[in-house]
């Protein structure tokens, strides 16, 4: 399970470009609930946020003996069980793991937010006292920017087109979506009211410095935290 969901560990047989074609859908039903992959039975499940989750299983029955294989990938987590006897139905191993990974979601949303909480949110002042600083914070389980200004300027109203002479607008936050590297992160310039795909097709629009304008990560050295805008040639520090 672990070579599956970390198919980079040195024990794995499976690259991970196998495991990526591997773990997805291949035909959706119309219950908007199940799925099916290559080997999969694929039931999507909702976090704490109502957002979907699938949960890839592969499901046994041999006699009176069934086993269940189970991973949520979106959580790099998993569920094995095997059992005996007598059940109504023979799906009913896959519904006890299913029942076991609804209840232990909460509890995960609830310690991954804390811990994004501890890493990313706060105040971000830059290092070189030009006015530039970042507020971040986490709600519904995303990492938001509430306040980003950049010598000066106040990127959140200019990108959503405010004049400066209106005081009575407010910007929108803008969300940070993960690159899949560890700290790294893009700044969703689109409008709260698009879709994610109108959102991802704005991604890396511009480039500053040899790097994309919305890129911004994080380092750790020593016991402190650094936030990075390469664009703009700024380190920020959280306050």
């Amino acid at each position: 399970m672990q070579t599956i969901l970390d198919p980079t560990r040195p024990e794995s047989l499976l690259p991970p470009h196998v495991i990526r074609e591997w773990l997805r859908p291949i035909q959706a039903w119309m219950d908007d609930t199940t799925e099916v992959g290559m080997l999969w039975e694929i039931e999507k499940m909702r976090d704490s946020y109502a957002r979907p989750i699938r949960i890839f299983q592969k499901l046994g029955v041999l006699g009176a003996s069934r086993s269940v294989f189970a991973i949520n990938q979106d959580m790099s987590y998993g569920v094995a069980l095997l059992m005996t006897g007598t059940v109504p139905t023979s799906t009913a191993a896959g519904d006890i793991v299913l029942d076991i990974f609804r209840h232990l979601q909460p509890t995960l949303d609830r310690i991954l937010t804390a811990s994004a909480a501890r890493r990313y949110a706060g105040r971000w002042i830059s290092a070189n006292g030009d006015g530039s600083k970042i507020f971040i914070r986490v709600a519904e389980g995303s990492l938001w920017v509430t306040k980003l200004f950049l010598q000066g300027t106040d990127v959140l109203r200019l990108v959503h087109h405010i004049p400066d002479d209106d005081r009575r607008s407010k910007a929108e936050p803008i969300t940070m979506w993960s690159t899949g590297r560890r700290d790294e992160f893009r700044m969703v310039f689109a409008s709260a009211s698009k879709s994610c795909v109108s959102a991802w097709t704005a991604v890396d629009d511009g480039f500053s410095r040899g790097f994309p304008t919305d890129l911004l990560y994080f380092s750790a050295e020593d016991d402190n935290i650094y936030l990075h805008m390469p664009s703009v040639g700024l380190v920020f520090s959280r306050d």
